[in-house]
Protein backbone atom coordinates (compact mmCIF):
# COMPACT_ATOMS: atom_id res chain seq x y z
CA UNK A 1 0.00 0.00 0.00
CA UNK A 2 2.79 2.65 0.37
CA UNK A 3 5.39 1.01 -1.20
CA UNK A 4 6.85 -1.02 1.74
CA UNK A 5 5.72 -3.71 3.88
CA UNK A 6 6.44 -4.47 7.41
CA UNK A 7 5.23 -8.07 7.35
CA UNK A 8 3.68 -9.89 9.08
CA UNK A 9 2.65 -7.27 10.84
CA UNK A 10 -1.25 -9.09 11.75
CA UNK A 11 -0.44 -11.21 13.82
CA UNK A 12 1.35 -9.68 16.54
CA UNK A 13 -0.99 -6.51 16.55
CA UNK A 14 -4.20 -8.74 16.89
CA UNK A 15 -3.34 -10.28 20.40
CA UNK A 16 -3.69 -6.67 21.41
CA UNK A 17 -7.63 -6.51 19.91
CA UNK A 18 -8.27 -10.03 21.49
CA UNK A 19 -6.71 -8.92 25.24
CA UNK A 20 -8.84 -5.33 24.87
CA UNK A 21 -11.79 -6.96 23.40
CA UNK A 22 -12.25 -9.62 26.22
CA UNK A 23 -11.40 -7.63 29.02
CA UNK A 24 -13.72 -4.61 28.16
CA UNK A 25 -16.55 -7.22 27.89
CA UNK A 26 -15.19 -9.06 31.63
CA UNK A 27 -15.13 -5.02 33.32
CA UNK A 28 -18.62 -4.37 31.55
CA UNK A 29 -20.35 -7.60 33.02
CA UNK A 30 -18.20 -7.20 36.52
CA UNK A 31 -18.92 -3.91 36.48
CA UNK A 32 -23.14 -4.57 36.21
CA UNK A 33 -22.99 -7.29 38.58
CA UNK A 34 -21.71 -5.23 41.26
CA UNK A 35 -22.88 -1.98 40.33
CA UNK A 36 -19.52 -0.56 40.05
CA UNK A 37 -19.18 2.21 37.70
CA UNK A 38 -15.25 2.43 38.05
CA UNK A 39 -15.25 -0.60 36.56
CA UNK A 40 -17.58 -0.05 33.80
CA UNK A 41 -15.80 3.13 32.80
CA UNK A 42 -12.42 0.86 32.24
CA UNK A 43 -14.24 -1.33 30.24
CA UNK A 44 -15.53 1.40 28.18
CA UNK A 45 -12.07 2.68 27.63
CA UNK A 46 -11.19 -0.69 26.99
CA UNK A 47 -13.52 -0.77 24.54
CA UNK A 48 -12.38 1.87 22.69
CA UNK A 49 -8.92 0.80 22.72
CA UNK A 50 -10.26 -2.38 21.47
CA UNK A 51 -11.96 -0.54 18.43
CA UNK A 52 -8.92 1.03 17.36
CA UNK A 53 -6.39 -1.06 17.30
CA UNK A 54 -8.94 -3.68 15.49
CA UNK A 55 -9.05 -1.33 12.78
CA UNK A 56 -5.43 -1.37 12.44
CA UNK A 57 -5.11 -5.62 12.77
CA UNK A 58 -8.14 -5.90 10.12
CA UNK A 59 -5.56 -3.50 8.18
CA UNK A 60 -2.64 -5.62 8.75
CA UNK A 61 -4.73 -8.61 7.44
CA UNK A 62 -5.68 -7.39 4.89
CA UNK A 63 -2.06 -6.44 3.78
CA UNK A 64 -0.41 -9.36 5.03
CA UNK A 65 -2.85 -11.51 2.33
CA UNK A 66 -1.71 -9.35 -0.19
CA UNK A 67 -0.47 -11.95 -2.87
CA UNK A 68 -1.72 -14.94 -1.36
CA UNK A 69 -3.68 -16.93 -3.30
CA UNK A 70 -7.42 -17.14 -2.11
CA UNK A 71 -8.58 -20.27 -4.44
CA UNK A 72 -7.20 -23.12 -2.14
CA UNK A 73 -8.01 -24.97 0.90
CA UNK A 74 -5.72 -21.93 2.74
CA UNK A 75 -7.38 -19.48 0.61
CA UNK A 76 -10.71 -20.39 1.72
CA UNK A 77 -9.56 -20.41 5.42
CA UNK A 78 -8.35 -16.53 5.13
CA UNK A 79 -11.36 -15.25 3.34
CA UNK A 80 -13.48 -17.14 6.10
CA UNK A 81 -11.03 -15.56 8.81
CA UNK A 82 -11.55 -12.18 7.18
CA UNK A 83 -15.24 -12.11 6.93
CA UNK A 84 -15.10 -13.29 10.40
CA UNK A 85 -12.86 -10.72 11.45
CA UNK A 86 -15.52 -7.86 9.71
CA UNK A 87 -18.47 -9.91 12.05
CA UNK A 88 -16.72 -9.41 15.09
CA UNK A 89 -15.63 -6.01 14.31
CA UNK A 90 -19.57 -5.18 13.21
CA UNK A 91 -20.51 -6.86 16.98
CA UNK A 92 -17.82 -4.79 19.03
CA UNK A 93 -18.58 -2.21 17.22
CA UNK A 94 -22.43 -2.54 17.92
CA UNK A 95 -21.71 -2.67 21.24
CA UNK A 96 -19.03 0.75 21.67
CA UNK A 97 -22.73 2.33 19.53
CA UNK A 98 -24.94 1.11 22.48
CA UNK A 99 -22.14 1.85 25.30
CA UNK A 100 -21.97 5.60 23.77
CA UNK A 101 -25.74 5.86 24.20
CA UNK A 102 -25.97 4.34 27.52
CA UNK A 103 -23.08 7.14 28.44
CA UNK A 104 -24.50 10.24 26.48
CA UNK A 105 -28.16 9.77 26.30
CA UNK A 106 -28.91 8.02 29.36
CA UNK A 107 -26.18 9.40 31.60
CA UNK A 108 -25.60 5.52 32.88
CA UNK A 109 -29.34 5.89 34.72
CA UNK A 110 -32.38 4.58 34.07
CA UNK A 111 -31.17 2.51 30.91
CA UNK A 112 -34.26 0.55 28.78
CA UNK A 113 -34.36 -2.76 29.52
CA UNK A 114 -34.29 -3.67 25.85
CA UNK A 115 -31.29 -1.41 25.22
CA UNK A 116 -29.25 -3.01 28.03
CA UNK A 117 -30.34 -6.32 27.15
CA UNK A 118 -28.89 -5.47 23.47
CA UNK A 119 -25.31 -4.18 24.68
CA UNK A 120 -24.92 -7.47 26.34
CA UNK A 121 -26.02 -9.52 23.29
CA UNK A 122 -23.57 -7.63 21.58
CA UNK A 123 -20.85 -8.19 23.71
CA UNK A 124 -21.54 -11.83 23.95
CA UNK A 125 -21.49 -12.16 20.08
CA UNK A 126 -18.44 -10.36 20.04
CA UNK A 127 -16.60 -12.88 22.80
CA UNK A 128 -18.10 -15.55 20.96
CA UNK A 129 -16.72 -14.28 17.20
CA UNK A 130 -13.10 -13.36 19.02
CA UNK A 131 -12.82 -17.09 19.75
CA UNK A 132 -14.05 -18.74 16.51
CA UNK A 133 -12.11 -15.83 14.45
CA UNK A 134 -9.08 -16.23 16.74
CA UNK A 135 -9.54 -20.43 15.97
CA UNK A 136 -9.16 -19.81 12.26
CA UNK A 137 -6.20 -17.48 12.46
CA UNK A 138 -4.33 -20.16 14.75
CA UNK A 139 -5.33 -22.77 12.05
CA UNK A 140 -3.91 -20.35 9.35
CA UNK A 141 -1.01 -20.18 11.27
CA UNK A 142 0.04 -23.39 12.97
CA UNK A 143 -1.76 -26.01 10.22
CA UNK A 144 -1.41 -24.14 7.02
CA UNK A 145 2.15 -22.55 8.07
CA UNK A 146 0.48 -18.76 6.93
CA UNK A 147 3.08 -15.78 7.77
CA UNK A 148 5.41 -17.89 9.38
CA UNK A 149 8.62 -16.50 7.80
Amino acid sequence: MFGFKISPLHPPVVHFVVGFAVASVLFEFVGLVFRRQALRRTGFHLLILAGVVMGLAIWAGLEDAEGISLTDKTGRMIVQHRNLAFFTAGSYGLFLLLQIVERWKYRMQAVPTGLRILSILAALAGLILVGVTGWYGGELVFRQGVNVG
